[in-house]
């Protein structure tokens, strides 16, 4: 949500965060998924949370496990992504954006 509103509402001559105001959050494109989207993304999820509580168990140990597990968790992360991008319809062009904005 942070990155759409300062693509579609901030001023980029100014270096400052600015609120959402309501009037512009309600024009947010917030898509409801389909039951079998949501099931999709709810096993994702369910088993990144297990991941993470393990890795949170080992993670001050450097260890094969702590690098599996690290692994296993960025791949759950970027399968929920293309889960949401698939969502909103995003395109590789978009998807690059988005992803060199997070860096």
């Amino acid at each position: 949500m942070n990155f759409y509103h300062a693509e579609k509402y901030l001023d980029k001559s100014k270096n400052l965060f600015q609120k959402i105001l309501i009037q512009n959050a309600k024009k947010f494109p917030i898509k409801i998924a389909s039951i079998s989207e949501q099931d999709r993304v709810i096993v994702y999820v369910d088993k990144l949370l297990k991941l993470t509580s393990e890795y949170e168990k080992i993670k001050d140990k450097q260890t094969d496990q702590k690098a599996q597990l690290e692994k296993e968790i960025q791949k759950l992360d970027d399968e929920i992504d293309e889960e949401v991008y698939k969502l909103y319809g995003i395109t590789d062009k978009e998807k690059k954006i988005i992803e060199d904005s997070l860096k």
